[in-house]
């Protein structure tokens, strides 16, 4: 009976240093592989893709305020102004070539150029453009692309 509680026990120790050195350098390798992630993603708010998403998310929740006229120019201004400081923060922060700065950098050209269209609607007092939305969700579809592009490491 002392033999074959011995022999249980070699053959377990042997499939745990078997476990041990097969597969803890697989397990360590996807958690080396998660934390570099996590810093990716932590990084991203400082970084070109956050500072857009940033200014994105000022633009689309300020916008309920001016939807129909009449406008208020005094509160329009100070709003545009203020998305306007965002998109020029995000451009500083966009100055690599990556595959996520690009995209951004589109981005922000369509964020720009849309909070210009409708800056000239409420100063001329007529409503938006009727592809203002589908508009917006380029910029944000556009954004969402960045942000995958920047988790793979491009």
């Amino acid at each position: 009976m002392e033999i074959g509680k011995l022999v249980k026990w070699v053959v377990i120790l042997a499939l745990l240093v078997f476990g041990w050195k097969a597969l803890g350098p697989k397990i360590k390798g996807r958690l080396n592989t998660k934390s570099a992630a996590t810093s990716v993603d932590s990084r991203a708010d400082d970084s070109c893709v956050g500072r857009a998403t940033a200014a994105s998310n000022a633009w689309s929740n300020g916008l309920g305020r001016f939807v129909n006229p009449p406008y208020d120019l005094e509160a329009w201004s100070s709003f545009k102004s203020d998305v306007d400081q965002r998109i020029s923060e995000a451009d500083s922060a966009c100055t690599c070539e990556s595959e996520s700065c690009l995209k951004t950098q589109g981005a922000l050209r369509d964020l720009r150029s849309l909070a210009g269209e409708l800056d000239a609607s409420v100063r001329n007092g007529s409503p938006p453009s009727t592809d203002f939305v589908r508009s917006q969700e380029a910029i944000d579809n556009a954004l969402d692309d960045a942000r995958e592009l920047l988790r793979d490491g491009k």
